[in-house]
């Protein structure tokens, strides 16, 4: 059989494959992009280098009380299409799993609300501020993002339409212009670089590991970085 012929049926192989993975493994579209992690503005703050270990770091700080809503996060996942980690991933972001709310659940100067915090001026808050239907709501926000950011950028592959949405999260779906500067204008300008790589540290404990751990074990006091060892600059895709 020549190559040409088998072009087709190795396409759809490949994507019988990754239909497979996800359906086991709801967070297997995490794998399909390196990301670069914090950036200073995020990382030195804490007492970290910016970059991927320092995501990596936070979000393992943050994770005791991620486990708390393990449940939500998965049953969201589920009924949204969308990765747990990755919703967990934004949690440990937006509110560092509840640790900077204040007693009415409120954070971002009063107008933010709960662990996902959701703006409230434009979704009026559902639940409590640690609540599945709270979680739900964001997922919901989400998913809503995502069907935009395909709408304006077909071509794009999922793993970038999921982080375009994660960016339209932060900024609105007008801000997801490019791949190559997704994060150019989100908060800190890293805003889906930190989350999808708290979401890769994190995945092992919500719904399933992606095999793509970037940092790899303590090394001089910090993390080896996957993305260093594989010289990749700025995050890429993984074919």
């Amino acid at each position: 059989m020549s190559n040409s012929a088998a072009r087709p049926y190795d396409r759809r192989a490949v994507q019988m494959r990754e239909a497979v993975s996800s359906a086991l493994n709801p967070n297997a579209v995490l794998a399909k992009f390196l990301p670069t992690g914090a950036s200073a503005g995020t990382a030195h703050p804490e007492g970290l280098s910016a970059g991927i270990c320092a995501s990596y770091r936070l979000a393992q700080t943050d994770l005791p009380r991620l486990r708390r809503f393990h449940v939500h996060f998965e049953v969201a996942g589920v009924k949204y299409g969308l990765p747990p980690a990755l919703l967990a991933a934004i949690a440990s972001r937006e509110s560092r799993a509840g640790g900077m709310l204040d007693v009415n659940g409120l954070g971002g100067g009063g107008d933010c609300f709960g662990l996902m915090q959701l703006d409230s001026r434009y979704h009026p808050p559902r639940g409590g501020p640690y609540s599945g239907e709270h979680i739900e709501q964001a997922a919901r926000v989400l998913e809503r993002l995502l069907e935009e950011v395909r709408a304006k950028h077909p071509g794009w592959p999922p793993e970038q339409q999921l982080r375009g949405a994660v960016v339209a999260y932060d900024m609105g779906v007008s801000h997801v212009r490019t791949i190559k500067d997704m994060d150019r204008g989100t908060t800190r300008d890293d805003y889906s670089n930190d989350v999808w790589a708290r979401a890769l540290a994190l995945a092992p404990s919500f719904g399933g590991s992606v095999g793509a751990e970037a940092c790899a074990g303590p090394t001089s006091g910090s993390f080896l970085s996957l993305r260093d060892r594989l010289a990749v600059p700025g995050g890429r895709g993984v074919s």
